[in-house]
């Protein structure tokens, strides 16, 4: 017996977090979840490309990346997102890093440390979710 089509609710935006810190990780997705976002977690430039490649039954729709990598170049990384996937991006430095302007293809760029009560990350990852949902709901 067939079962009637149902239209099924979209698949929940996902943002890929790439950072080395552990403690990003578990607190950019703590905010991203309370949002209705699935984060796709990775801790270097190399389980980026595998997360990317996990994530791929679900589009990755917004990205918020490390300016340093163990491995490579956070903001390197930036370029080859929005090329390949169109998303928008936050970029997490330190303080003494952060730039006079935002580089190219750059929504926000915080500095660490975070916590959850941080309210320009909040903000940034509130955008980031809003654009990451109305990416998620185009069709592909």
């Amino acid at each position: 017996m067939a079962l009637p089509n149902v239209d099924r609710p979209p698949p929940p935006p996902r943002v890929l977090v790439v950072n080395d810190d552990p403690d990003v990780l578990v607190v950019v997705g703590r905010l991203l979840s309370r949002v209705g976002v699935d984060a796709v977690p990775a801790a270097t430039c190399a389980t980026c490309a595998a997360a990317r490649a996990a994530a791929a039954g679900g589009r990755v729709t917004a990205a918020v990346v490390g300016s340093i990598l163990p491995d490579g170049d956070g903001l390197a990384l930036v370029g080859e997102l929005r090329r390949l996937h169109g998303c928008r991006v936050v970029v997490l430095g330190t303080a003494g890093e952060a730039p006079d302007r935002l580089p190219a293809g750059v929504d926000a760029w915080l500095t660490r440390p975070l916590d959850d009560d941080d309210a320009a990350l909040r903000a940034a990852l509130a955008r980031l979710a809003g654009a990451a949902a109305a990416a998620a709901a185009r069709p592909t």
